[in-house]
């Protein structure tokens, strides 16, 4: 194998990253592109997912996915601080050159009643994070939410209640929490997420049965994303087939019109004769 470098200098710009990452087997090439092209910008650079999809030709499910791995696997982190005034500022964005979690040595212990698998996984990013998660404030005094997050988790439920009359009603925060993710940290804005929420309980009958929760839309989100796109390919008008005539049959409708013509020529000849004589006597 031959690799052709450029140069690297002033007039040639370069990166230059840890090769740990381009030898984690864990990620993806797609969340290895999103680290490159991270590290590719300056330090006071603004991330937003509007600005990697315009950089790339991902779609916006595909940029989202890169992400969550990358968070997953500690490479990122995305937070949302309150300002001065007590409000939600921007949010913020966190590349790490190196995890900032490993992953733990130690396996899972097994359950109770079940014995422990032959080779016990090892404890992910996404279990070890869950401490962190836990600790992000559930109620919405602590953590002022978009009224949005609220109107939809009711929208939700109120679904859900239409087809189960007998469901308890949710903890409205933890609802509201879920919902607020997928618009701050997920990237979905708040009328996708209620056509997301409608989509499932007014057109598809096999999602309206999962997504009983807010936890269990923002899980498949993009499942059902690619499910409503493909669905919408699928309604696209298709283009009239056209008929090929042969030589017979244009032969054949030709003679139809010409004895069509004749016969109307013969009709409208005889009208002028009887109009000719009706006239005649009145005279």
């Amino acid at each position: 194998m031959t690799l052709v470098r450029a140069n690297h200098d002033k007039s040639n710009p370069y990166v230059v990253i840890n090769k740990s990452i381009v030898k984690n087997k864990t990620l993806s090439w797609k969340a290895k592109g999103l680290f490159l092209y991270a590290f590719s910008r300056p330090d006071d650079w603004t991330f937003n997912t509007e600005d990697l999809i315009a950089n790339s030709q991902d779609g916006k499910d595909s940029v989202r996915a890169g992400l969550k791995e990358s968070e997953r696997e500690g490479y990122l982190e995305r937070h949302q601080p309150r300002t001065s005034d007590g409000k939600m500022g921007p949010l913020e964005w966190v590349f790490h050159e190196k995890p900032r979690h490993k992953k733990a040595e130690n396996p899972i212990p097994p359950q109770a009643g079940f014995p422990a698998p032959v080779n016990p996984p090892l404890l992910s990013n996404e279990l070890l994070n869950k401490e962190v998660l836990s600790k992000e404030s559930t109620s919405s005094s602590n953590f002022p939410m978009s009224e949005h997050a609220f109107r939809l988790s009711h929208l939700l439920f109120d679904f859900v209640k239409s087809r189960a009359p007998k469901a308890k009603e949710p903890d409205w925060d933890k609802w509201a929490v879920e919902l607020d993710r997928m618009q701050r940290l997920d990237g979905y804005t708040w009328e996708e997420i209620e056509k997301l929420i409608r989509y499932v309980h007014q057109q598809d009958r096999f999602w309206f049965e999962v997504i009983l929760s807010t936890k269990k839309l923002r899980e498949k989100a993009v499942a059902i994303t690619t499910k409503m796109s493909s669905n919408k390919e699928e309604e696209r008008p298709k283009p009239e087939k056209q008929i090929v005539k042969t030589p017979e049959e244009i032969a054949r409708r030709k003679a139809e019109y010409d004895l069509w013509k004749k016969d109307l020529e013969i009709e409208m000849e005889h009208r002028e004769k009887l109009k000719q004589q009706h006239g005649g006597e009145d005279d």
